[in-house]
């Protein structure tokens, strides 16, 4: 915090209190300072200021606004795409449980699953031994 004099023409003292941020410059090393005022508002709507010495440019190229609603859309499609991924991995599922559960059927009914031929003790061994594989695949469990 810096405080300053300021005299007018009846010499009448003013007294006034200015918040300065000190800044090094990244280009010449110099260090001077600015309005913090005058900082925050470059920082939120984006803008410049010059070095004393060197006069080089710094600032705030984008406001924070600017990145922040930038910001948002990135998350939004990346949520979108994942929306999108969810939906059709519950879609492919649903779609794996649908096959599982027909060559289940065919098994149980005697049928290989590579040639689909019919084999009359595969389909008596699967009844007898193995019933709760037969009601599973009769209720479209995968």
């Amino acid at each position: 915090m810096d405080t300053r004099t300021i005299v007018n023409e009846a010499m009448r003292n003013y007294t006034t209190t200015v918040d300065l941020t000190t800044i090094q410059c990244g280009q010449c090393g110099g260090i001077y300072a600015i309005v913090e005022r005058f900082r925050k508002r470059l920082k939120e709507e984006g803008g410049y200021w010059h070095c004393p010495y060197c006069q080089t440019a710094w600032g705030y190229g984008e406001s924070e606004n600017d990145y922040l609603k930038k910001d948002r859309d990135v998350l939004a499609n990346r949520c979108s795409y994942l929306s999108d991924q969810l939906s059709c991995e519950k879609r492919s599922g649903i779609a794996l449980r649908g096959h599982l559960t027909r060559v289940k059927k065919r098994i149980v009914a005697g049928l290989c699953p590579c040639c689909k031929r019919h084999f009359m003790n595969l389909e008596r061994h699967v009844q007898m031994k193995h019933p709760a594989y037969c009601k599973s695949a009769m209720k479209g469990e995968a």
